[in-house]
């Protein structure tokens, strides 16, 4: 028996809103690519023997579905959903990146910037509207408190939003939301994953990745 357990960090699959490249928004259903690979992760999942009991998913459509899947594959019946919010754009939010670059030139290189890793997340306090990132970094803190009990006992997995794995990463990875901090973009695609091992000390440790970003390393 493992003296620790596994906290895998999962972006649901391909949604629909993915291929119309949208910004947050309400979510939706997943692609027909999307349900095909959200079955491969599962089957993925359950060669690697994890022990998962509970599933957790957003309140989104897309990870809820996904959840579901996941959870066929792997012989878990329970999804429940976690207490965190997405991370919201403000007036930004539900734009495809055509309508953001159309109506909304300096905030589209501000998030031209975010996303290429070069801008840090208290910039983007310059988006009217946007949730405040230190804000969101607490809430981000008190969800990890809250998943560690369920550790005690089994493996956990989080289908989550890109909002959501990018504030739980830089957490993780000891990065924070002051100036210099260096909580940035993590740039997840859709059906990748980040398993980070629950040390008895109650400490995470990064233990794989299929991201195939650098920020990992």
């Amino acid at each position: 028996m493992r003296s620790n357990h596994f906290f895998v960090l999962l972006r649901h699959a391909e949604a629909h809103k993915n291929v119309l490249n949208q910004h947050g928004g309400k979510g939706s259903a997943l692609s027909s690519k999307g349900v095909q690979d959200a079955h491969g992760i599962g089957q993925f999942f359950r060669i690697q023997n994890l022990n998962v009991q509970t599933v957790i998913a957003i309140d989104k459509p897309q990870c809820h579905e996904t959840a579901k899947i996941i959870c066929q594959e792997i012989g878990c019946t329970q999804v429940e959903v976690a207490p965190l919010s997405t991370f919201s754009l403000g007036i930004l939010d539900g734009l495809s990146e055509n309508d953001v670059r159309q109506r909304y030139e300096v905030l589209a290189r501000l998030l031209d910037q975010w996303r290429s890793g070069f801008a840090e997340a208290h910039e983007l306090r310059a988006i009217p509207g946007a949730t405040d990132p230190s804000w969101y970094f607490s809430q981000g803190e008190a969800f990890l408190t809250g998943v560690k009990p369920h550790l005690a006992n089994h493996d956990v997995v989080l289908i989550a939003t890109r909002s959501v794995l990018v504030v739980l990463t830089n957490i993780l990875l000891g990065r924070n939301p002051s100036v210099g901090g260096g909580y940035r973009e993590v740039p997840w695609p859709n059906g990748s994953y980040a398993t980070f091992a629950n040390g008895i000390d109650g400490e995470f440790q990064l233990i794989q990745e299929r991201t195939n970003v650098p920020y990992f390393s």
